[in-house]
């Protein structure tokens, strides 16, 4: 494919990709809670439920959960105006507003849900100017953007496409320094209407030696009012510390 062709496929799947619903078989992650201690799992069981944005200057419904014994090992959780993530596992949680993404006053936090939504493929990317830069190489194709950092240019992002089924295979951001932050891989796609999803999905970020590895199960189109599931929860079940990243930016 062509640099436009490339970016038309990619986005033509996502918009594709109807309201939907799937169970999580297998996972297993590595993180620390915020007092530095490391958790390792090896579990079953969990779900995600996906609406996609009716507009390309919102942000999608989205719901995702994998469970532990007797706690939910963490939630992610997003509307059009706020998002919020939280582990029971580790006794914390955090929630934001999207309105205040990117200022000074916010904070950030690991598991953000547009992030996993963006590096599991399911958000379009940009195809209007500066055009990322195009490598094809025998086996796959890489889509680069970059930076222009104290007059040298960096790539930021990038998504490697495999060139047998034109569809993302690691996604990566990276540093202006080149070290990199977030990392995706995908494989064993799965057809939902005429969309392609990832079941096989690799979630990193090596900055912060932090892992999630799903197998995603039973792809199906959910119709039915998950209103509840995408509204965000003011008070959590065990959970004392359950933090607004960009309160500061409230009182701007």
């Amino acid at each position: 494919l062509t640099r436009r062709q490339a970016l038309t496929y990619y986005n033509s799947n996502v918009y594709a990709i109807p309201q939907l619903k799937a169970s999580v078989g297998q996972w297993r992650a590595k993180f620390f809670d915020q007092k530095g201690k490391q958790h390792k799992l090896n579990e079953r069981g969990g779900g995600l439920f996906f609406r996609p944005a009716n507009s390309p200057k919102l942000q999608a419904d989205f719901y995702f959960w994998v469970d532990a014994p007797l706690k939910k090992a963490l939630v992610a959780g997003s509307n059009a105006e706020e998002f919020w993530s939280y582990s029971q596992w580790a006794g914390s949680g955090y929630w934001g507003k999207y309105k205040h993404q990117n200022k000074p006053c916010a904070g950030h936090i690991l598991i953000d849900p547009q992030s996993i939504l963006e590096f599991i493929g399911l958000t379009p990317i940009p195809q209007d100017p500066p055009y990322p830069l195009y490598k094809i190489y025998p086996t796959t194709s890489i889509i680069e953007y970059i930076i222009n950092e104290n007059d040298t240019t960096v790539v930021n992002h990038e998504i490697i496409i495999d060139r047998y089924n034109n569809l993302p295979k690691e996604i990566n951001t990276y540093t202006s320094d080149g070290q990199c932050i977030m990392h995706s891989e995908l494989k064993d796609y799965k057809p939902l209407g005429q969309a392609m999803l990832p079941a096989d999905i690799l979630l990193s970020w090596p900055g912060e030696d932090s892992f999630i590895q799903l197998n995603l199960t039973r792809f199906r189109i959910d119709t039915k009012n998950r209103d509840r599931l995408f509204t965000r929860p003011q008070r959590i079940t065990d959970i004392d510390d359950y933090q607004q990243i960009d309160k500061d930016c409230e009182n701007e």
